[in-house]
C-alpha cells in the first residue's frame, strides 16, 4: 500500500499524478482494514467569549481528527474546545449542522441564538471546515450585539509576548474597506486587564496599564509570571482581543552590571604583589573593565620575558599561547607589545608549524591576539591571517562544530573558534 501526503489515495500508482513537493511511501501491511488515515492529533490554541465575556483564553487544546479525514479543521477544533472546557463537554455545549451554505454552528458554549462568529490566526473564517494546523490560534465567539452584530473582532499585535517588566503592545479592530476587504485600524480607548495562570485578575497594585492615545498601551508588571492579557472597550462593542505574557525581571541580586562591578571591585581589591605573569586572564579582565593594575605586573612580566624568551622570541617551545596570552594582556592595558623587556613578541607567532604544534589552540588563540589591535603579522615567517582562518575552518566538525579531540564537538573549543 501506499499514502500520499499521509493519506491513501483511491487510486493505484499507475493512474496516480504527482506535483513538487508531494511525499509518497510505500509500506507493507497484512492487515488493510487496520489501515487509516487519522492523524494524530494535534495542539492549537483556542480563545472562546460569550456576548463579551471571555471564557475560554487562549487555551492550548488538543483536537482530534474525529472525521479521519488526515486533517484537522475548526470544527473539530470548536468540538475538543467544549469538551474540554465546557461543563457536560461537546454534546452539552457545542453544535453544528449542515445547511444550504455548509457547516454551520449551531450551539457555542451553550447559546443557541445563531449570532457567532470565528476566526483563525486573525483572519475570518469561510467556514467550519477551514483546515487548523498545530499551534494555530481560534477566536470563536457570541455577538454581545444580538441585533446588528456589530462587535469588531480586535486582536493584540502578537499573540504572545515576553517582558522584563515593562513592554508595550498595540492593540487593533478589524474594519471592512468599500470592497469587504478585511482592514485592521489601531484601537485606543479599551481597558486591558491582566489576569494570572489561574484566571484571577491581578491586583491594581501588581501591574499598571499607560493608554499611549495611538492604539499603543504601555504595561508594567510589579513581579515575575505567566499573565493573560485581555482588553474590551465599554463604548462600542468588540470581540475581546487576548494575548500571553511571561515576565522575568532581573533579580538585583543577579543584575549583571551589578555583578560585573561588584567582581571587578573584588579582583582589584586584592594585593597587587598577587598580579604576576601568568595571571593574564584576571589582568585581561581588569583592563578590559577600566580598572587599574599596578606597575608591578608589567615589572614581573617583563623580568619573566627576559628571563624566558627563547631566540625565537617564544616563551615556551611548544605553546604558543603563551606569546597570545600575554599579548591579550598587556593590549588590554595599553603596554606596547612589540618592545617588552626588547622584546616583540609577534614576532613569537610568525611560525606556522610552532602555532600548530599546540593543536588547534594555537591558531585560535594566534589570530585573536594579532586582530586583538589590529595587529601586523610580523615579515620572516609563514603566518598570514588567511592560513590561521584556512586551518580553523579545516578542524570543523561535520556538526558544525570543533573539538580539542574527538569527532564530537564541545562548547569550550567551538566558542573559542
Amino acid at each position: 500500500m501506499y499514502t500520499l501526503n499521509g493519506i491513501h489515495p483511491n487510486l493505484s500508482v499507475d493512474a496516480q499524478s504527482l506535483k513538487d513537493g508531494d511525499v509518497i511511501v510505500f509500506h507493507y501491511t497484512d492487515d488493510y482494514t487496520k489501515e487509516s488515515d487519522e492523524a494524530s492529533d494535534i495542539q492549537v490554541n483556542v480563545t472562546i467569549a460569550n456576548a463579551g465575556d471571555v471564557v475560554m483564553a487562549q487555551e492550548a487544546i488538543t483536537v482530534e481528527d474525529r472525521n479521519s479525514d488526515g486533517k484537522f479543521d475548526v470544527d473539530e477544533v470548536l468540538y475538543d474546545a467544549h469538551e474540554a472546557g465546557y461543563t457536560g463537554g461537546a454534546d452539552a455545549g457545542y453544535g453544528s449542522d449542515v445547511g444550504s451554505y455548509g457547516l454551520y454552528i449551531t450551539r457555542l458554549w451553550g447559546d443557541e441564538s445563531g449570532t457567532f462568529g470565528y476566526w483563525l490566526n486573525n483572519v475570518s473564517c469561510m467556514g467550519l471546515t477551514d483546515e487548523v494546523q498545530a499551534g494555530d490560534y481560534v477566536v470563536a465567539f457570541v455577538y454581545k450585539d444580538q441585533t446588528t452584530w456589530s462587535d469588531a473582532y480586535a486582536k493584540f499585535d502578537k499573540q504572545t509576548y515576553t517582558a522584563a517588566g515593562e513592554l508595550t503592545v498595540t492593540l487593533e479592530k478589524a474594519g471592512y474597506d468599500t470592497s469587504w476587504n478585511t482592514v485592521f485600524s489601531k484601537l485606543s480607548g479599551a481597558v486591558i486587564t491582566a489576569y494570572d495562570a489561574e484566571g484571577k485578575a491581578l491586583d491594581s497594585s501588581a501591574y499598571t496599564v499607560k493608554d499611549n492615545g495611538d492604539g499603543t498601551y504601555t504595561i508594567t508588571f510589579t513581579q515575575n509570571g505567566a499573565y493573560t492579557l485581555i482588553a474590551a472597550e465599554d463604548e462600542t462593542p468588540i470581540v475581546p482581543a487576548v494575548c500571553k505574557v511571561s515576565v522575568t525581571i532581573a533579580d538585583k541580586d543577579t543584575d549583571p552590571e551589578k555583578i560585573y562591578k561588584e567582581t571587578g571591585d573584588l579582583l582589584n581589591s586584592y594585593e597587587a604583589s598577587q598580579y604576576v605573569f601568568g595571571t593574564e586572564w584576571v589582568v585581561l579582565g581588569l583592563g578590559r573593565s577600566g580598572l587599574k593594575v599596578t606597575d608591578s605586573y608589567y615589572e614581573s612580566v617583563v623580568a619573566y620575558v627576559k628571563a624566558n624568551i627563547n631566540e625565537n622570541e617564544q616563551l615556551s617551545r611548544s605553546k604558543s599561547t603563551e606569546n597570545s596570552r600575554l599579548i591579550l594582556a598587556l593590549t588590554a592595558l595599553g603596554y606596547d607589545v612589540t618592545d617588552v623587556g626588547g622584546h616583540n613578541l609577534l614576532a613569537g607567532l610568525n611560525s606556522m608549524s610552532f602555532v600548530k604544534k599546540q593543536g588547534l589552540n594555537g591558531p585560535i588563540w594566534a589570530l585573536i591576539a594579532f586582530d586583538s589591535h589590529d595587529y601586523a603579522i610580523p615579515t620572516g615567517g609563514d603566518v598570514t591571517r588567511e592560513k590561521l582562518i584556512e586551518t580553523i575552518l579545516d578542524a570543523q566538525l561535520s556538526d558544525g562544530g570543533w573539538a580539542f579531540s574527538g569527532t564530537k564537538s564541545d562548547s569550550d573549543m567551538t566558542g573559542m573558534a
